[in-house]
């Protein structure tokens, strides 16, 4: 959200500072558990900032931690506010992940982030911030923010985003079940798809010398209006093809979501949520090697435990450097670590002289999410090890 909020006087001066990568992080007492998780999101965000507007630039803003929702920048008509940038002093501002969820306060961070680049942006190239419409503001903010998420809900109300033009307009939209933002973002994402990312700056410089909606027009071939019109048809057609495949995949034929899902994605590249159900129609059907190769192109954190398991089929090695990575990974970001340890440990064994014990340790602890991949492995052990008495006792 951009602000210029009220900031009760001597609030900072209770805070704690602490300089880490080049950010300054101000928080309260018992508020020092956000900075591991700033640290984390930061190099991220700032490379991504990075390829859209350029690495001219350093990085020079503070960021400031509230651990009381009841303070008056959080209880002056904006309830529904999580954060907030101000311009006129390079902050940012987050309730701390004791008041929101892990996932909202990493999100937030990344919509403030992306408001501070494009404010920097406009600024070193002259351009009047006010110059720039509050929904675009606010839908660049969000397509940080969702960045590798797939955002599946269309609006109930749409409204003519010319009416969001300013940032009072769009804070009174708020006000109702009305969610300006979502619509901001999927216009902003819309634009993207459409011209790639390039669009964003392109369009901010143009605004420099023509009104916005001019601009709009000079850059993207098409009128505000015309695309305006369209956009959220395609959406909802993106959405009716989701459900065709979701429905497809409830029956037992993965063979026909497998081909709405390639056909959802040749409109939308980035549906992460079509790309997911992609690689479960290919496990389903037995497609292993199209679901690893679809997955080393490109892949999420999340997915190194299923190209773990995919790769037991064939290159237990390659197995147990997913494997690892995704233990590691979870020991980073200091979640729960046990299930990612104990399936490590379990390829480990599979990679060691006794490889038996650590299918033993896999089955036992159910380690595999995918039956076909399950019963898949089951054949190869049979044909692998066929008078082995441990292995039989597994079948």
């Amino acid at each position: 959200m951009l602000a210029n909020l009220f900031i009760p006087l001597g609030y900072e001066d209770n805070l704690l500072t602490e300089k880490v990568d080049g950010l300054t992080i101000k928080y309260p007492k018992g508020g020092e558990g956000s900075i591991p998780n700033l640290q984390s999101y930061y190099p991220q965000v700032k490379e991504e900032a990075d390829q859209l507007f350029g690495r001219k630039f350093s990085d020079s803003f503070t960021i400031i931690i509230y651990e009381n929702r009841k303070i008056p920048t959080f209880n002056s008509g904006f309830e529904k506010s999580v954060g907030f940038f101000q311009n006129n002093n390079q902050s940012i501002h987050i309730l701390g992940p004791k008041l929101i969820q892990e996932s909202e306060f990493e999100h937030t961070f990344y919509h403030e982030y992306a408001h501070y680049r494009t404010h920097q942006f406009l600024s070193k190239n002259n351009i009047s911030i006010n110059s720039i419409p509050a929904w675009f503001h606010e839908g660049i903010g969000e397509f940080f923010g969702y960045s590798d998420t797939n955002v599946d809900i269309v609006p109930d109300v749409l409204l003519d985003l010319k009416k969001l033009d300013s940032n009072a307009d769009f804070q009174h939209a708020r006000q109702g079940s009305y969610d300006p933002y979502l619509q901001s973002y999927i216009a902003v994402r819309e634009l993207v798809l459409g011209h790639g990312t390039k669009v964003i700056p392109e369009l901010l410089l143009a605004a420099k010398d023509h009104s916005f909606y001019a601009a709009f027009q000079k850059v993207t071939g098409k009128s505000f209006e015309e695309f305006q019109g369209s956009f959220m048809e395609e959406k909802k057609r993106v959405d009716s093809l989701i459900e065709q495949a979701a429905e497809a995949g409830k029956k037992g034929d993965f063979a026909t979501a497998e081909t709405i899902y390639l056909d959802i994605l040749r409109i939308d590249p980035k549906n992460t949520f079509a790309a997911d159900f992609l690689l479960h129609t290919y496990v389903k059907q037995g497609k292993f090697e199209e679901a690893i190769k679809t997955l080393e192109v490109d892949r999420k954190d999340y997915q190194l435990h299923l190209l773990s398991e995919l790769y037991l089929l064939s290159n237990p090695h390659k197995s147990l450097i997913y494997a690892e990575e995704a233990e590691q990974l979870v020991a980073k970001n200091q979640s729960s670590g046990d299930y990612a340890a104990k399936y490590a440990e379990a390829v480990r064994k599979i990679n060691s002289n006794d490889p038996i014990a650590g299918y033993e340790l896999l089955f036992k602890e159910d380690f595999i999410n995918y039956k076909e991949i399950q019963n898949e492995l089951y054949k190869i052990l049979a044909e692998k090890y066929p008078d082995d008495i441990r292995v039989q006792k597994l079948l």
